[in-house]
């Protein structure tokens, strides 16, 4: 991977960690974030979607194109910092996005440490004209 692709992405991060975030502050107890990007409606046989999925555990990522997972991604300890600012970012704007278009449809499921589940629709954030906390995400996860 180019580094160089990731330096808006760095930028954004580091802003956060400037404004005093620590690794964990906002949401300590989630295991796992997956972020979900699909568009429809999709022919019978294409892929119409990809998703990745964060592991607090493992501290990688996995990308799945349709039914089809690429190997992990082992996050560096500045890159999970980064991301895990990103998500907390993304989950607290989630209540301010504005309406979605049509046909396409963006998702943000974390699951905590006890299981549940939060599952949030971002499809007008990630489709807004403005720079915000999704798109970042959003776009961070499309270049991994």
């Amino acid at each position: 991977m180019n580094p160089s692709r990731l330096l808006p992405f760095i930028a954004a991060a580091s802003a956060l960690l400037a404004s005093g975030y620590a690794a964990g502050d906002e949401h300590p107890n989630w295991k796992s974030a997956t972020y979900i990007s699909a568009w429809g409606p999709c022919p019978p046989g294409e892929n119409c979607g990809s998703e990745w999925l964060a592991d607090r555990a493992t501290h990688s990522i996995v990308r799945k194109e349709g039914s089809k997972a690429m190997a992990p991604y082992k996050l560096s300890d500045q890159e999970w910092i980064q991301l895990e600012a990103m998500i907390n970012a993304a989950r607290q704007q989630a209540s301010t996005c504005p309406p979605p278009p049509n046909d396409v449809f963006e998702t943000l499921e974390v699951v905590g440490s006890d299981g549940t589940k939060l599952s949030l629709d971002v499809t007008g954030c990630a489709f807004d004209g403005n720079a915000n906390a999704v798109k970042t995400l959003a776009a961070w996860f499309q270049n991994h």
